[in-house]
């Protein structure tokens, strides 16, 4: 009975330290950015608790015990060398991908601007053809007709001429380029899919230059992203991206139109859920895990009524 006792306050002591480890310990690790020196505090534990272990056991002479000390000693400078190797080759790799990354968006973002610039131009070359056309009926003085043609055709170029397709006035305020270039690509996809969008953002918005922009690049996608799936599925939706700074912090807000019956938001944040079928979301669950590694960045969900609101705050230099 001592025996079993035993195993059964054994196993659960180890479970409840692998819970609180993976739960409370992990995150903070992984938060404070630490994980290198705790990895490597756990190396020298396990180092000293053998040389200890071995020189009590084995070493019964000064020389044996001199020689065992030594050899755990060189064992943990080559430990700790090792875990820096790795780490840095790590950051390395890191880096690699953020520049891919960013290439990737700056490569998309150019060629949607050269779309944009294609459209304009051909625009451009109707309005042409429509001004020779006015002035043939003006020359002409065939005025019933030209008031006819100016209902018919020029009249629709107002809404074209007076709409900002790109919302370029509110997304310069954003002193990134990479954030510009995300939701430059997302209002684009959105526009395609004939998605009402209004943009708004304070004067000359500055994000912190400690936060690591391809987390906040990857969140804003998906935000994005899943709005833009769920405005799909309703016929007068709308789009809403405000940027605002409140003592120091940035903050997008992304609103968007929702369905009546939308799912509870624990439910929203199982990995693999999807509107369009299991095993194909990536969104909120995989939010929580980027946000898990930059403390600089928060979330806030609201779903009110029909309305589905995320807040991304990022903390300012000061914070």
């Amino acid at each position: 009975m001592f025996f079993i006792g035993f195993l059964l306050l054994h196993y659960g002591l180890l479970l409840i330290s692998l819970l609180i480890y993976k739960k409370w310990l992990l995150p903070w690790i992984r938060r404070k950015k630490k994980l290198n020196l705790a990895a490597y505090l756990l190396t020298i534990s396990l180092i000293i608790y053998f040389s200890y272990w071995t020189i009590t056991v084995y070493a019964e002479t000064f020389f044996l015990k001199s020689f065992v000390a030594v050899f755990y000693l060189v064992f943990a400078v080559l430990g700790g060398a090792i875990i820096q190797a790795i780490s840095h080759n790590q950051d390395l790799k890191l880096e690699a991908e953020k520049r891919q990354l960013e290439y990737a968006i700056h490569h998309r973002y150019l060629e949607d601007l050269k779309r944009q610039y294609q459209g304009i131009r051909e625009f451009r070359h109707d309005y042409v053809n429509l001004l020779t056309s006015l002035e043939y009926f003006i020359e002409k003085d065939e005025f019933e007709a030209l008031k006819d043609f100016f209902n018919s055709s020029v009249k629709k170029t107002k809404n074209y001429l007076g709409k900002d397709i790109l919302h370029a006035d509110e997304l310069n305020k954003l002193d990134s380029l990479e954030i510009k270039s995300i939701l430059t690509m997302k209002l684009l996809a959105a526009q395609e899919k004939n998605i009402h969008v209004q943009v708004e953002a304070d004067d000359k918005v500055r994000l912190n230059p400690a936060v690591d922009s391809v987390v906040l690049i990857r969140i804003l996608g998906i935000l994005l992203d899943n709005a833009i799936e769920e405005l799909e599925t309703l016929s007068d939706g709308k789009l809403l991206i405000g940027i605002f700074s409140v003592k120091g912090d940035t903050i997008f807000v992304i609103e968007n139109t929702a369905r009546r019956q939308i799912e509870p938001l624990q439910t929203l944040k199982q990995k693999g859920f999807s509107t369009k079928g299991n095993e194909r979301g990536m969104g909120l669950s995989n939010i929580d895990k980027l946000t898990a590694t930059e403390p600089k960045i928060l979330l806030e969900t609201i779903i009110d009524k029909q309305q589905f609101i995320q807040k991304v705050i990022v903390i300012g230099e000061e914070g």
